[in-house]
């Protein structure tokens, strides 16, 4: 078993300093517009063929009630082929023409014959997803977390400098605890985390941090130092 004293300075233990304005806020939204827009997608089938004239057979078959099924047999019959491309949005199809296209159409509607280096396109939309825009408001708690996480974030890193610069003066962690306020735990404990009543002992680090702080703890040399190690 080692008796240890672990201090943790993370964003976390500081962002009780960190404080966010409206207008912060409002800056941050529209830094960060595009993570809150979802633009339109559309549910899409396509033929391709290599003629027009069997493009345009397919797309009046598609208008006049043919399924997909049916479709496809007729576009394997002029050496082409259809399918259910699923839910797409603009940016998810390479040819231009054809995006521009598919995305003019009405729903329910099969566009006219488009020609690419693949052949002839013919396309049916089969529903719409508008484009979506979560407002301010909406988003405003999430935003708040995220911008105190990133300003105590750089908060951090300036605080690490200062409490290394206290530890190589001789202050001990109790001390650093205490003047940077930051929570320290003292614990006795085996290489597994265990108390001597092999109970968990609870530590000041995230889950996924845990066995790497025990190797630390157990490198040590008795006596040594306190010191700062990134994690």
């Amino acid at each position: 078993y080692r008796e240890s004293s672990v201090l943790v300075l993370s964003p976390e233990t500081l962002s009780g300093e960190v404080e966010v304005s409206d207008a912060d806020l409002q800056q941050a939204y529209e830094a960060r517009r595009a993570q809150f827009e979802t633009p339109e997608r559309r549910a899409l089938e396509q033929a391709v063929v290599p003629s027009e004239d069997a493009a345009k057979a397919i797309a009046e078959a598609w208008r006049g009630g043919a399924d997909l099924a049916a479709i496809e047999a007729q576009a394997r019959a002029a050496d082409g082929g259809a399918a259910d491309l699923g839910l797409l949005d603009r940016a998810a199809l390479p040819i231009a023409d054809v995006a521009a296209a598919a995305f003019a159409a009405a729903p329910g509607a099969v566009t006219d014959p488009v020609r690419s280096a693949f052949g002839w396109h013919v396309l049916k939309v089969v529903r719409v997803e508008p484009a979506t825009t979560r407002t301010l408001d909406q988003v405003r708690d999430q935003l708040r977390r995220d911008v105190a996480h990133d300003r105590a974030l750089d908060l951090a890193y300036e605080r690490a400098n200062r409490v290394e610069d206290a530890l190589a003066g001789g202050a001990t962690l109790a001390e650093v605890a205490q003047r940077f306020a930051l929570p320290i735990v003292s614990a006795t404990l085996d290489a597994n985390g265990h108390d001597q009543a092999d109970a968990e002992v609870a530590l000041p680090v995230a889950a996924a941090q845990r066995a790497e702080l025990l190797r630390a703890i157990f490198a040590a040399r008795q006596g040594d130092a306190p010191r700062m190690t990134e994690m």
